[in-house]
């Protein structure tokens, strides 16, 4: 299908118009349906393949039920002009329930940035050590990553070796006997309840497995371990957590119990939804 493209100031729009032909199980007379698209570059010289992400759910893996909610516009979701349509982003027709989801805050891999601080998303780790009155492992320990590029692309990265950030995961790593974490850090900037739903894959079969753990304020709300040779090597759950504007949510991956770094790659992906009061 063609694409064109146009600058909008600092942005570049692209335009496609898909037949309904090749919309298998979608008709004009939908009123909602979901979506995602990943555009893919030309590998780079050190082979890192460039990609835009609009919504979740196509990679690294499919998980349909990540992606993103489009409405139909138009009197009870009539079609546009033969083989055209026009679709809004998580639209509502009607307020949500208490309960329900009002929006979408954040999304760990769509918001991925090399920027610390946009969107609210900081990129760091706790080396495990405190910081004067600070706890080690708690908000106070937290440093921020330094964003490189590597024989695998671009990545955030702490201080020692595999020690990383990536849009899907990360990687944790012992440091002198003990854990340094690897975080990834979101500022709210609402009051209420939100839920974040949560994937986290990772500690095969040869590791003792890797830790996943929510902090808010420092504060540890969740703790699990995953993977390693006994335990389920994923996990999907939801989190309803009360905050305030400049509450701070800290995802953490650890290492497993025994400190066995090896084959602790994770991934860890997340969705923050503020629901209605």
């Amino acid at each position: 299908m063609p694409v064109a493209a146009r600058a909008d100031g600092d942005a570049v729009v692209y335009e496609t118009a898909v037949p309904w032909s090749r919309l298998a199980g979608i008709a004009p007379a939908d009123k909602a349906f979901r979506f995602a698209l990943v555009a893919v570059g030309p590998p780079r010289e050190k082979g890192a393949t460039p990609m835009a992400l609009w919504g979740r759910g196509l990679y690294p893996g499919k998980e349909p039920r990540a992606f993103r909610l489009c409405t139909l516009e138009g009197a009870a979701g009539a079609a546009k002009p033969a083989g055209e349509f026009a679709a809004t982003v998580e639209a509502q027709s009607q307020l949500p329930q208490t309960g329900q989801v009002a929006r979408i805050l954040a999304d760990s891999q769509e918001d991925f940035t090399n920027v610390q601080g946009k969107g609210n998303w900081h990129y760091g780790y706790f080396p495990g050590t405190g910081d004067g009155a600070a706890e080690p492992y708690t908000a106070g320990d937290f440093r921020e990553m330094k964003y490189v590029e590597t024989m695998w692309g671009y990545e955030w990265a702490g201080p020692v070796q595999f020690l990383k950030l990536l849009r899907n995961g990360g990687h944790p790593q012992a440091v002198e006997g003990r854990q340094a974490w690897s975080v990834r850090r979101w500022k709210s900037d609402v009051d209420g309840t939100v839920r974040v739903s949560l994937s986290v894959a990772g500690g095969q079969k040869q590791s003792d497995g890797i830790g996943a753990k929510v902090l808010v304020d420092g504060v540890v709300v969740d703790s699990r371990l995953i993977g390693g040779p006994n335990r389920a090597k994923e996990a999907n759950y939801d989190l309803a957590i009360p905050v305030r504007k400049g509450t701070v949510v800290d995802f953490a991956i650890t290492c497993g119990p025994a400190l066995n770094t090896n084959f602790d790659a994770t991934k860890m992906t997340l969705r923050i939804a503020l629901l209605a009061p």
